[in-house]
């Protein structure tokens, strides 16, 4: 129905390289632009949030959806978690996750079979998640491991490793890592892409069973256990390595929950970019015997350990260096 008269009234679909002000894709190591590249250009009748509801095959649609009973509470209605709850309505979404993905697999209006169950599989597993991840981050500034550490798994689901593309977005917009401008992209060191992070998932509800008084997890919560392993870092390997400012988004790959990026926009610390912080392969147990050290009971109680902690820590970006160390 959509495709015909996308095919009847506009022939072929355009695709070109548009701004995205909302968000940072990467373009190499460590180059990033506002821009999203072969984006469809959708008709303007189709932007409107009403477009599919113009088709009387669209009744049908919604009959099905609300014979369902958990897509009925899926669609045209606030979703999310019980503290971030967003509308979601069924025909910009059925657009979004079914019509866009098959022009731009097709590269033409018209009908693919293979298209339609692959867009359509996804859409619907996203509307039938029962849980939304979401990971909390703390970059890394003024680190960065050596070849063959792919990530660092610590006590309590915590897990030091490079941070994915949409995480990187979101440090760049809330300014949580160094960057360079360059017209409508920038630059972020490798020195910069890393973080302690930790993934939480919480039950998908919406407003017919949203708890009556809805709690929000604490926000930031990697405050300490970050500080923690930035002083083992340190300890180890030397060097400047400072934690920033926490974000929180949705997991990479996961259906969208209406769930944007946050963070908590505390003071930036000072680093040493001529002095990263690099842990090596040898260095890695050790780093996670001092961390599992530094959380212990008698070491957090001993105040005058701690503030010969603090003490080391803060003098790390002018000019600490451990024994032995090459950095």
């Amino acid at each position: 129905m959509a495709l015909g008269d996308l095919a009847a009234g506009d022939g072929v679909p355009v695709f070109a390289t548009v701004p995205d002000f909302g968000e940072w894709h990467r373009h190499g190591q460590e180059s990033f632009v506002a821009v999203r590249r072969g984006a469809w250009q959708m008709p303007e009748r189709v932007s409107d949030y009403r477009f599919l509801d113009t088709f009387a095959e669209m009744a049908a649609v919604r009959v099905v959806v609300a014979a369902d009973e958990v897509l009925r509470e899926r669609v045209d209605c606030v979703v999310g978690v019980e503290f971030a709850l967003t509308h979601r309505q069924l025909g910009w979404t059925l657009v979004q996750h079914i019509l866009e993905p098959m022009v731009a697999a097709v590269r033409g209006y018209r009908f693919d079979q293979d298209a339609f169950d692959g867009a359509y599989s996804r859409l619907e597993e996203g509307l039938l998640a029962t849980r939304a991840r979401l990971v909390e981050a703390v970059p890394l500034n003024a680190f960065t491991p050596t070849a063959g550490i792919e990530a660092v798994t610590l006590p309590d689901g915590l897990v030091l490793q490079a941070m994915s593309d949409q995480q990187m977005s979101a440090a760049i917009g809330y300014l949580a890592v160094p960057i360079t401008f360059a017209g409508n992209s920038v630059t972020v060191s490798r020195f910069h892409q890393w973080a302690l992070t930790r993934c939480t998932s919480y039950p998908v509800c919406s407003s017919v069973d949203v708890p009556a008084h809805p709690t929000a997890p604490v926000f930031p919560s990697l405050v300490e256990p970050a500080s923690h392993l930035v002083t083992a870092l340190r300890l180890v390997c030397g060097g400047s390595v400072t934690a920033t400012r926490a974000i929180r988004c949705q997991a990479d790959g996961d259906f969208p929950q209406g769930l944007g990026p946050t963070a908590s926009l505390s003071a930036l610390p000072a680093f040493d970019e001529e002095r990263p912080t690099i842990l090596g392969r040898e260095q890695v147990e050790t780093v996670r015997e001092v961390y599992g050290l530094l959380t212990h009971p008698a070491v957090r109680e001993n105040r005058g350990l701690q503030t010969a902690l603090r003490r080391l820590v803060l003098a790390g970006p002018t000019g600490y260096r451990p024994t032995g160390s090459s950095t």
